[in-house]
């Protein structure tokens, strides 16, 4: 026990671990909702970085700049000195939209091939899974040959407009960072 409140202790207090996440995905996926819902739940700032949003949060256990790229913006951003010094990769996909699962895929691969650290951590944030339409978590594990990563991968299906399941995909990503 005096473990466990030892680590919440840590994980609650020493806020101060400043990361350097890319959130990837393509257009629609649902990175800006998720900026957004956190926006009211903690501290937010964005500014404007090498032609595109840096968006500064502060949440429970780390803060982080969040670096909203696109499909059409990511290789060519990412291949500039932006790249450099990635601390974690977050790339949220639409799982009620699959046909584009190949195009996510090719993105997510691109991503990687740029960010070419094998420890950097990767987490999936598979927005929408609540959808009619959606795809399983395990349908875009495979979709995406997540099983095929040689680098730490966490997949966690949420849902960007109220959050579920974002803090526990952040609770995976600051355990993978430590």
């Amino acid at each position: 026990m005096g473990i466990t409140l030892s680590h919440v202790w840590n994980r609650i207090f020493d806020r101060k671990k400043h990361r350097n996440i890319i959130m990837v995905g393509l257009s629609g996926a649902g990175k800006k909702t998720i900026l957004n819902r956190l926006k009211f739940r903690g501290t937010y700032k964005t500014e404007t970085k090498f032609g595109l949003d840096v968006t500064t949060v502060e949440c429970l256990y780390f803060t982080f700049n969040a670096f909203d790229v696109g499909l059409e913006e990511s290789p060519i951003v990412l291949r500039g000195s932006l790249a450099q010094g990635v601390d974690a990769v977050i790339y949220v996909v639409d799982a009620a939209d699959g046909d584009r699962m190949q195009m996510a895929r090719e993105e997510l691969e691109a991503v990687l091939e740029i960010v070419n650290n094998p420890t950097t951590p990767l987490l999936v944030m598979v927005n929408k899974h609540d959808h009619h339409r959606a795809l399983l978590v395990s349908e875009v594990i495979q979709a995406l040959h997540m099983t095929q990563q040689a680098r730490p991968w966490h997949v966690e299906g949420i849902c960007a407009s109220n959050l579920n399941g974002v803090y526990e995909g952040f609770d995976w990503l600051f355990e993978a960072l430590e």
